[in-house]
C-alpha cells in the first residue's frame, strides 16, 4: 500500500464532490453564480440606468461567461473525482 497516494486520491475525491455541488455562497444564502449573474443583469430599470452611467453595460458575453462558470465547476470537480477514484486504486495496489 502507497499511503501518499490513497490520502491524495481520497482528498481529489471528496473536494470534487464539493465543487460539483456549488458550494460558494454569499451572505443571504444565495450562490455566487447566480449573485453574479443578478449584479449584471439589474432586474430594476433603475439599477440598470444606473450601471449604464457607470460604463457597465452588461452583455451577452459576460451573461456565457458567468452562467457558465457552474458548468466549469461541475467538469473541474467530476475530473477530479475520477482522479481520485484512480489515485486510490493506484495506493491500494
Amino acid at each position: 500500500m502507497q499511503f501518499p497516494f490513497l490520502i491524495s486520491g481520497v482528498f481529489l475525491f471528496f473536494f470534487g464532490m464539493y465543487l460539483q455541488r456549488d458550494p460558494w455562497r454569499i451572505g443571504d444564502g444565495s450562490r455566487l453564480s447566480e449573485w453574479l449573474l443578478s449584479s449584471i443583469h439589474p432586474t430594476s430599470s433603475e439599477e440598470a440606468k444606473n450601471l449604464k452611467t457607470l460604463g457597465a453595460t452588461g452583455g451577452p458575453l459576460f451573461r456565457m461567461i458567468f452562467s457558465g462558470w457552474r458548468a466549469v465547476l461541475r467538469f473541474l470537480g467530476w475530473i477530479l473525482v475520477i482522479a481520485g477514484c484512480a489515485f486510490v486504486f493506484v495506493g491500494a495496489m
